[in-house]
């Protein structure tokens, strides 16, 4: 199914990562799949969440 994908392949740009980053979970992500089938440097799968930061009482979420 990843080969047929048609949508952007970078997740960071996506806007469903963007949602589920608003969320307390680990976000799973493929890598990239590369179609001239040649060696990349990656491999491995990405794996993100979102953390809350507290600075003199303001709360950050940054994505």
């Amino acid at each position: 199914a990843g080969e047929d994908w048609t949508e952007n392949t970078e997740t960071f740009d996506s806007s469903f990562y963007k949602r589920s980053l608003d969320n307390d979970i680990y976000i799973f992500t493929a890598p990239y799949i590369n179609k001239s089938r040649e060696s990349s440097y990656e491999s491995g799968i990405l794996v993100s969440k979102a953390v809350e930061l507290d600075f003199n009482g303001v709360k950050l979420k940054p994505a």
